[in-house]
């Protein structure tokens, strides 16, 4: 990658590139290291309010994901978790905070106070909670769900860019995860930058392209995914020039396209509600 801050800039018809004449490779700076992941507990008491850190924080229901009613996400970030629960749980406000206990995911246990609330006997209610800085969701009946898809800056955003702009479909619940896991491997500071998302594009080319690929094979697959198109050939011999003159590296090129907003605007709508993926290895978060 060369040093100066390149941006991708995509239009229905061509990709062109604009260079800037300072500023760093990384789009974004590389924050402040994270904090112990958490895992809180979701679903004892209803209308709960979960706070997270700057790590990859999980919510675990002790109900399935069958339970749950609605998971939307508000403008300032925050999402909610409408899931029927038995009546005669009792309800209150809560803050996941954290202790000394361990976690499932490896990190600390979250706590909090419950106060007040509704109790009653027998029968079904509904219930929301509200979920701040929290990345995974965890159900009883095995389900997990990615809160933390909405840009290629968090960390299974990440993960969900570069397959999208790779296959262009979504990936299925399996594949998801393992690449999330790859993803939570990188996480080491607040932000998943540019340089993450690069590694982790570097990770997939070897993955499955073992035996590597042609520079023209990679454009003329990402072009068509995140374009629309097949690359004429003016527009297929200035990305060759740039990978041939080491102005970009193929995983490098990959990132790019991955970021880009014509890419990540193109399965927007279809991930509204989180999206399921299957932990390797039993983890969690």
């Amino acid at each position: 990658m060369t040093t100066n801050n390149e941006q991708i800039k995509l239009t229905d018809t061509s990709l062109s590139f604009s260079t800037a004449d300072s500023g760093s490779g990384s789009k974004t700076g590389s924050g402040s290291k994270t904090d112990s992941s958490q895992n809180l507990q979701g679903g004892v008491s209803g209308n709960v309010s979960f706070n997270g850190g700057n790590n990859i924080d999980t919510v675990s229901y002790v109900i399935p994901y069958s339970e749950v009613t609605a998971i939307t996400q508000s403008k300032d970030g925050s999402w909610a978790i409408s899931y029927n629960m038995s009546s005669s749980t009792g309800s209150g406000s809560s803050s996941g905070g954290k202790s000394g206990g361990s976690g499932s995911s490896g990190g600390k246990s979250g706590g909090g106070s419950s106060s007040g609330g509704k109790s009653g006997s027998g029968g079904t209610t509904t219930a929301t909670d509200t979920l701040h800085s929290i990345e995974r969701l965890n159900f009883s009946d095995g389900v997990n769900v990615a809160l933390d898809i909405n840009s290629p800056d968090q960390v299974a955003g990440a993960a969900l860019a570069l397959l999208y702009a790779g296959f262009h479909s979504l990936p299925d619940a399996t594949t998801f995860g393992h690449w999330i896991a790859k993803a939570d491997l990188l996480h080491d500071s607040q932000a998943f930058d540019n340089s993450k998302v690069e590694n982790l594009a570097q990770e997939m080319l070897a993955e499955y392209a073992p035996s590597g690929i042609s520079n023209s094979a990679l454009i003329n697959i990402l072009y068509t995914n995140v374009v629309g198109h097949t690359p004429n050939s003016s527009d297929l011999n200035y990305f060759s020039q740039l990978l041939d003159k080491g102005t970009y590296s193929q995983a490098g090129l990959f990132a790019l396209a991955a970021e880009s907003n014509l890419n990540t605007e193109q399965y927007t709508t279809l991930i509204g509600n989180g999206l399921q993926y299957v932990p390797e290895s039993g983890k969690v978060g």
